[in-house]
């Protein structure tokens, strides 16, 4: 509950005083508008999106779930409306992130990419990071989504920056992404399918569906079939998805809405990019017989990095009738060591050689990149992993009147998501196969060629989310004192259960008799003339039972539930004709916390509570506004967390945000813009930065020949971070005449670090003096633990209070402008374009020999360009809309540095070698045509 000081002085300072002097009595309900306004009429928790004009978002729930004008609401928030959706094309939330200010992908790869294929729906706004396995998810309708939204049963899309818990609830302090579902229309029947085509080969079905059954009851369907293709090679995602909204008014004061949706989708998962270990070959060096040492230089060992194990158990897909083979003994080619530099996405894209800057490495001399690999073509990919995401959620709202005055809602959600991710890994080098005969004594077939070995694994993510929460408004409008008034005072209070299921399984042999798990298991291999085979490993090889187990330790397999109760207070006070608004709030969470590890059954029982606070107004010279807010912050640990290195449970994070500006909103409703500033802190937050020091341990104990201890080669830890969040935001609407519609904004961002990585300092300066004792001598763990130690540095030095975040942006900046021909000769048809484009991204500082840092480096710029040209007219009676939307228009296919390597650089300038690089989608093509019955 509520502390009884905080709701009193709320009571005091918040316009209860106003509500004393206000007059008794309340004018009467305004006469009926027009049909578009029906939602609006129905209930103020609905926000009707059919008032949005063009680009320009008129109504929000971003005031504290309470339908208010975006004008009048001082935190900070952008939309995309549906218009701008559609004039984009824009097919998922994602895709959307490049045209509002100051949000990113928190990983470009994430959901697509080998080792990558959880998390694509985290982003990260101004700077302050992601969330790192989940914690405060995105938004649909202001319930939690763990998923990357489709648009197909999208109105908008909102992006609400900054802390603000009484809007959202839990959530970082950079903001929450949210969207809008479409609404049963009580004023209308249609029928509006859309067909999609692109020059991938992708094939995309939408339809909306609504149907008034009587004048009380209306039922919207929106369906979805999505059979998309990449521009790479077997890039294939499909999806399928249905919701059913219903809505019944059952009175003028009472109405109920139900929606329920389904979706589920297959996607491959493939990687572009791959790590150079064939370089060092020396063009001749070999193993002529199974096991034979081979003859000449740049050759190792057949055995995956890290997994040193007398059984190295590999199928292959294209030698099935030789069933799984143990390579351990073979001879493969060596590349670039430690730390394989990425091949090249064409020929001469590095400097001739490389200068190391650490004596140790290539024996301290420069490395000719001349054997560099090169990628095969642009639309090369390797892989073949499988990730099948689905969700279902249903939603019930039960809205009643009890007076002009009084307002309630109740509503209930439940979420169940699953994704299940097979076949995933990616491998971290490629090499040369260097044995002419196999394990079994047979000729090799695939003598000489390149190939990439990977384990074979299976993750299951499951997620659930319950919650009931109630919402109460008392609205007045009074004259006080001669100034007009309109009062808003809104409770809500609400509980929330969400309970995550994790499991990594292992393709292994079980029936081996071997307890070694790691002895039993089967990596997967794919030579790079068949590099996207599918594995379709049998149930039984060569009398060997083959089976996804669970792992012999605490891997990724926990299940775990968050309980958070919360209750909530917020005011809205509207003066002199919507000249002045103040909207002021708290909120009090309070939350259990249980996890249970899979397989140790060690458990973890904590929780915390927390109350925030938010306050803000805008007041208007006419068109012109200045407006400020302050809010907190309360961000329970999300799910998949570890304990701490000192074996703590972690409490909550928290922040809070000072931001003000200008804001610009006339009366006609074609201009509507906000510049501001805001200066945020973020402290507890869980950081990705993590160095491996289970990783370390191996290493350390293979280079002595000693056993494992298998609590530090085990370890598995998070840590902290705090953070000082600063910038500028701009966003600009606008329909200056009725032929044309315009986005613009801009972001520049800064994100310094307080403190961050406390427990991973303490335990590296712990450990580093034994760690030493292990780096004598030339061997593979020695060379490695040598690399892994200066890594691990370069962290931790890179993580220092002072430094900027890394991740962080420049700037974003986008533009989008869109004009409709009126006169007769081009009538109906549209011509719109734009550009949005993220500032380089910071990578870090890298040092020289001595640790200090020498230079700031940066991932490339990403820049987008679109273009799109309609025409909208009547077949038969029928309204129609064709279009033809073209991505990158430039085709500008140079690749994205996003990476720098921290021991090579180039000797002729003296800078790090970028060592990681995207390659961008080519220019693409994409017809739609759409028809409404």
């Amino acid at each position: 509950m509520l502390p009884p000081k905080f709701a009193l002085a709320f009571g005091l300072t918040l316009g209860l005083p106003a509500s004393l002097l206000a007059q008794s009595t309340t004018p009467p309900p305004t006469a009926t508008g027009a049909d578009n306004d029906e939602l609006v009429r129905l209930t103020p928790f609905i926000v009707n999106t059919d008032r949005d004009n063009g680009y320009i978002a008129v109504d929000a729930l971003a005031g504290g779930r309470t339908n208010t004008p975006v004008k009048l609401t001082p935190s900070s928030m952008s939309s995309i409306t549906r218009a701008f959706i559609d004039d984009v094309a824009i097919t998922n939330v994602r895709d959307a992130l490049r045209w509002s200010p100051n949000v990113v992908p928190s990983d470009y790869l994430a959901g697509k990419q080998l080792a990558n294929p959880f998390n694509a729906w985290d982003y990260n706004f101004r700077g302050a990071g992601q969330s790192l396995q989940g914690g405060a998810g995105p938004g649909r309708n202001y319930f939690t989504f763990y998923n990357v939204a489709d648009t197909y049963n999208l109105d908008r899309i909102e992006f609400d920056r900054g802390p603000n818990s009484i809007l959202y609830g839990v959530g970082t302090v950079g903001g929450v992404l949210s969207t809008y579902t479409k609404i049963p229309r009580l004023d209308k029947n249609f029928l509006t399918p859309t067909v999609t085509f692109d020059s991938n080969g992708s094939a995309r079905f939408e339809a909306d569906f609504n149907r008034r059954l009587t004048d009380k009851f209306a039922t919207r369907i929106n369906a979805l079939y999505d059979r998309n293709r990449g521009w790479r090679n077997n890039d294939k995602n499909d999806a399928q998805a249905i919701d059913i909204a219903m809505l019944y008014k059952f009175t003028e004061r009472t109405s109920a809405r139900v929606e329920v949706e389904g979706y589920k989708a297959k996607n491959t998962l493939i990687s572009s990019t791959y790590g150079d270990g064939m370089s060092a070959w020396d063009g001749s060096a070999n193993s002529a017989t199974w096991g034979a040492a081979p003859t000449g230089t740049g050759t190792r060992a057949s055995q995956s990095a890290g997994w040193w194990t007398a059984n190295y158990n590999v199928w292959i897909p294209g030698l099935a009738s030789k069933g799984i083979m143990n390579w351990n003994g073979g001879t493969i080619s060596a590349g670039i060591d430690p730390d394989g530099i990425p091949a090249a996405p064409y020929a001469g894209y590095y400097p001739k050689e490389f200068k190391p800057l650490y004596s140790w490495m290539n024996g301290g001399k420069n490395y000719s990149t001349a054997k560099v690999p090169v990628l095969p073509e642009r639309e090369f990919t390797y892989g073949n992993g499988i990730s099948k995401p689905q969700y279902t959620n249903a939603t019930a709202y039960l809205d009643h009147s009890f007076s002009d005055n009084l307002d309630a809602e109740v509503a209930f959600y439940r979420y169940e998501s699953k994704q299940n991710a097979k076949d995933y890994e990616g491998a971290s080098n490629i090499f040369l196969d260097l044995n002419k005969q196999l394990p079994d004594g047979t000729a090799n077939p695939n003598y000489g060629k390149p190939f990439a070995d990977f384990f074979l694994s299976q993750q299951q993510q499951n997620r659930t989310v319950t919650e009931i929460r109630a919402q109460l408004n008392y609205h007045f409008t009074a004259d006080v004192l001669g100034i007009p008034l309109k009062q808003l005072f809104t409770g809500a209070a609400g509980q929330q259960r969400i309970t995550w299921y994790a499991r990594q399984y292992m393709a292994e042999l079980v029936n081996t008799g071997n307890n070694d798990a790691a002895q039993n298991m089967i990596w997967g291999r794919l030579y790079f003339d068949q590099p996207n085979a599918e594995m379709n490993i049998p149930d039984v090889v060569n009398g060997k039972v083959v089976a996804y187990v669970p792992w012999s330790s605490d891997w990724f397999d926990f299940d775990e539930t968050y309980k958070l109760k919360s209750a909530s207070l917020a005011s809205h006070t509207r003066l002199w004709n919507d000249k002045l608004s103040i909207l002021a709030g708290l909120r009090h969470d309070n939350y259990d916390h249980n996890k249970v590890q899979a397989h140790s059954r060690s458990r973890v029982e904590d929780g915390a509570s927390g109350t925030t606070y938010s306050a803000g107004a805008i007041y208007y010279f006419k068109w012109f506004g200045l407006f400020a807010n302050y809010a907190k912050n309360f961000d329970p640990i999300g799910p998949g967390k570890n304990l701490s290195l000192s074996g703590t449970p972690f409490g909550p994070a928290e922040g809070k945000s000072f931001e003000y500006g200008i804001r610009i909103s006339t009366d006609d409703g074609k201009y509507y813009a906000s510049l501001s500033r805001y200066d945020s802190e973020s402290t507890g937050r869980i950081t990705t930065t993590k160095i491996d020091f289970a990783g370390m341990w191996k290493n350390y104990y293979d280079a002595l020949g000693q056993s494992y201890d298998t609590k530090r080669t085990q370890l598995s830890y998070d840590d902290t971070e705090a953070l000082k969040v600063k910038g500028y935001e701009i966003d600009l609407t606008a329909n200056p005449t009725k032929n044309i519609r315009l986005s613009a904004t801009y972001g520049k961002p800064d994100s310094q670090i307080q403190e961050a990585l406390a427990g991973q300092r303490a335990y590296y300066a712990a450990n580093l003096a034994t760690w030493n004792t292990a780096t004598g001598g030339t061997s593979t763990p020695a060379t490695n633990l040598k690399s892994q130690l200066q890594s691990a540095l370069n962290t931790l030095n890179q993580n220092a209070a002072g430094k900027t975040k890394t991740g962080l942006v420049d700037y974003t900046a986008s533009v989008f402008v869109n004009y409709t021909f009126t006169d007769n000769a081009l009538r109906g048809f549209s011509i719109g374009g734009g550009v949005a484009r993220t500032g380089q991204q910071y990578v870090g500082d890298f040092g020289a020999p001595d640790g200090q840092p020498k230079f700031k480096y940066y991932a490339d710029a990403r820049t987008s360009t679109s273009l799109v040209l309609a025409y909208e007219t009547k077949l038969r009676h029928i309204p129609v809309r064709f279009a033809l939307n073209i991505d990158n228009v430039l085709d500008d296919t140079d690749p994205i540095v996003t990476g720098y390597h921290w021991g090579w650089m180039d000797p002729n300038t003296g800078r790090n070698i970028a060592s990681g690089y995207m390659l961008p989608a080519p220019r693409t093509f994409r017809f739609s045509a759409r028809f409404t019955f």
